[in-house]
């Protein structure tokens, strides 16, 4: 299912999907089927590149860089762990990080249009998700574990937080 999704975005972004199988050897004699699927974007004139590796580490990684002369701050972002989100009255999965407020409101209202917030309400999506300055260039780096059911669903929302992203970071 989720190689159905990549080939679909592939064809609907003119880009060209890289996929990987194969088997190495793990414990005791055992064999482990890995799986990699590389899909390079051109998101907005930025490249953005997105990486899901199943059946080792299970893992997610997604980042692209933005020149800009505009230095936003830096910020970090992970989820809220679930037992503190079951008893607090604000639902909102993330903790956001950063030292300008105003960026960090924008972030969250990419967040929400994106609909990563609600991929990680409804499911066990826990992006970590570092955005940092350097040097006239801004990079935002994602990663997530892959270990949740219906690992598809987070490729479009996934796709549309970098289009989202990108766009901030160009017009703020």
């Amino acid at each position: 299912m989720l190689e159905k999704q990549f080939i679909k975005i592939s064809a609907e972004y003119n880009s060209t999907l890289d996929v990987n199988h194969f088997t190495v050897n793990g414990n005791m004699g055992a064999k482990v089927s890995i799986s990699i699927y590389t899909l390079p974007l051109v998101l907005h004139d930025v490249n953005v590149t997105i990486k899901y590796e199943l059946g080792n580490f299970n893992l997610a990684e997604i980042g692209f860089s933005v020149q800009t002369e505009r230095k936003f701050s830096d910020f970090q972002l992970e989820t809220k762990d679930h037992f503190s989100r079951l008893f607090r009255f604000n639902k909102d999965p993330w903790r956001i990080k950063g030292a300008d407020k105003f960026f960090i409101s924008k972030i969250d209202a990419v967040l929400r249009q994106s609909s990563l917030t609600q991929l990680a309400i409804k499911t066990v999506f826990e992006p970590s998700i570092i955005g940092n300055y350097e040097n006239g260039t801004y990079s935002v780096k994602t990663r997530f574990s892959l270990a949740f059911d219906n690992k598809e669903d987070s490729l479009v929302p996934i796709i549309e937080f970098q289009k989202r992203m990108i766009r901030l970071l160009k017009n703020l």
